[in-house]
């Protein structure tokens, strides 16, 4: 993280809760690029800080320069984050980014003129610009953007998916909980470092050490309520929260940003029929089946089940060889009722399939597996998922051979 010279102006601390105005360009003649995504990994990834009344967040729709000076104008806000197209000028000092005009065409707004027109109202105290795409990166090397306005920070690179949604979660868990604005974006950048190692956090302020939201008010905002005879004084030296607290949070959030974002994914790919992985398995074994096709669910995964997938009326017969020709793996169930025999005429198609497109083909063990479980002949030479054992996590390894992608352990 980077820590520059900006400008400082009046600074005070505003009540809770931190009112985050948020814009999202997507000019219709401008290159594409995911706006309602970015909007929903950021909003998913502040609900759980929204639900303890620590943030508000409010859209700027449409995304013109004119709906953000309404929106300033009426009720005060705190911060104001931008994603979309941008640019940095090097030889003139100052950036570009891109609005929506009254026809939804592309509006350049430089940083000199935002930063001027956030400077008429006091109480915005920062601004988080994000670039929407590496074409449009946004260097923020210079020392300052504008002359005028408030604090900035901006990411160096691009945040989708998961690293968006970390970033905010982090960083106005900080501010909302009384960080300094240096605090937050090191707490913002320390989360990126696996997610996203690329992207810099860069904060430009003349004062990095100041506080969005005054310590003392987050206790007092958030203490349980009781009656007022029995309520304490509120300790200032106690009211803030501490570094776990504040990690907690952000978890909490990232991890309901990631359940939304997996929904998002799932709904993708079943619009397109863009199953992950085949789900062959005894009938007797269909409620832990069951059971694990929700899990994979949850982490993004699409399995295809049949129950699920097989529409009345529709020769299903069809309908499986269809899949078994394009799936993209098969994870083969071995329960206390062993292989069955449609299951098997399955395996056989799906290991066709496996030697002449290399998909692949995973047997897994379920709870009530027998100590020595009598696999086919040809499922032996491959490496099972155990879910017998708890460690290593099974449904992290079931991910792993599904995708080839090696998941947090």
């Amino acid at each position: 993280m980077t820590v520059g010279a900006g400008s400082a102006g009046p600074h005070r601390s505003p009540a809770l809760p931190l009112r985050i105005v948020v814009i999202v360009p997507s000019p219709a003649d401008a290159p594409p690029f995911d706006a309602e995504g970015a909007w929903q990994d950021l909003s998913n990834a502040l609900k759980p800080l929204e639900a303890q009344h620590l943030v508000v967040v409010d859209r700027v729709v449409p995304a013109t320069e004119q709906a953000l000076k309404l929106r300033l104008a009426g009720a005060a806000c705190h911060v104001v984050h931008f994603i979309g197209h941008a640019s940095w000028r090097a030889a003139a000092r100052y950036g570009t980014l891109t609005f929506e005009n009254a026809s939804r065409g592309a509006r350049a707004v430089t940083t000199p003129y935002l930063g001027n027109l956030l400077a008429q109202h006091q109480s915005v105290q920062l601004t988080v610009l994000q670039p929407c795409a590496r074409e449009s990166a946004f260097d923020a090397s210079p020392d300052a953007l504008w002359e005028r306005g408030p604090a900035v920070i901006v990411s160096e690179g691009t945040l989708r998916g998961r690293p968006q949604a970390v970033f905010a979660a982090r960083l106005y868990a900080s501010l909302a909980t009384g960080s300094s604005m240096q605090e937050a974006a090191s707490h913002a950048q320390g989360g990126l470092a696996d997610v996203a190692p690329d992207v810099s956090i860069v904060l430009k302020s003349g004062s990095p050490g100041a506080r969005l939201v005054d310590a003392a008010a987050v206790g007092a905002t958030t203490a349980p309520a009781a009656p007022p005879a029995r309520t304490p004084a509120v300790d200032p030296a106690r009211a803030a929260r501490s570094a776990e607290d504040i990690a907690a949070l952000a978890a909490t959030a990232e991890r309901e940003a990631a359940r939304a974002i997996a929904r998002r994914e799932l709904e993708r790919k079943r619009a397109c029929a863009e199953f992950d992985v085949f789900l062959c398995h005894n009938g007797a074994d269909k409620p832990s089946v069951r059971r694990i096709a929700d899990r994979l669910a949850e982490r993004g995964i699409l399995p295809w089940l049949d129950e699920r997938e097989l529409p009345p009326g529709q020769p299903w017969q069809q309908l499986l060889e269809k899949q078994i020709g394009q799936i993209k793996a098969a994870a083969v169930f071995v329960g206390a009722a062993g292989v069955g025999p449609w299951q098997e005429q399955e395996l056989y198609g799906f290991l066709r399939e496996f030697v002449s497109r290399r998909s692949p083909v995973i047997p897994v063990l379920l709870p009530d597996a027998p100590d020595k479980p009598e696999l086919p002949i040809f499922l032996k030479a491959m490496t099972w998922v155990d879910f017998r054992l708890q460690d290593p996590d099974p449904l992290s390894r079931l991910i792993w051979g599904i995708t080839g992608r090696r998941p947090e352990m």
